[in-house]
């Protein structure tokens, strides 16, 4: 009997180290759970976010695209673009907002805070964009040697 005692206390601390073990996992495992929970979350709501800006119907259902569409004011698109194998089209976004426009000084609007030229080739339907940087240094017209940003060029 006295050798059965003796084992008791001696696995009794293997035991404690083990449940100590078991515990520290399953506490490893329940917090890996609910970080891939909320990432899972986290993605599908910006897959869902990202889907609905990529359906230009719900992006743009607040346009009236109803307007009347007079010969004399639109182009020829056609006859302005014959014989042209490559059209280049300047895309430019506007940093302006309400703060800025409260402490502006007059005849200030603005700058522009996206400089990117989009080349489209009409046969095969190719778009190359460049980006140019806001901090590129050019000729001011009209200033001589004098150069300033091209977004507020």
């Amino acid at each position: 009997m006295g050798g059965g005692a003796l084992e008791q206390t001696d696995k009794r601390p293997e035991i404690i180290k083990k449940t100590w073990r078991l515990r520290s996992l399953s506490k490893l495992k329940k917090i890996a759970i609910i970080v891939i929970i909320i990432s899972l979350c986290l993605g599908s709501a910006g897959a869902l976010y990202l889907r609905r800006l990529s359906d230009m119907d719900t992006v743009f259902k607040n346009i009236d695209w109803t307007g009347e569409d007079n010969e004399t004011n639109s182009p020829d698109m056609n006859a302005a673009f014959s014989g042209q194998k490559i059209i280049n089209i300047a895309l430019l976004g506007h940093d302006s907002n309400d703060a800025r426009v409260k402490k502006r000084l007059k005849g200030y609007t603005g700058l522009v805070d996206a400089n990117m030229v989009a080349a489209v080739n009409i046969e095969t339907g190719e778009v190359n964009i460049v980006s140019i940087p806001r901090d590129s240094l050019v000729p001011i017209y009209n200033q001589g040697k004098y150069k300033d940003k091209i977004n507020s060029a």
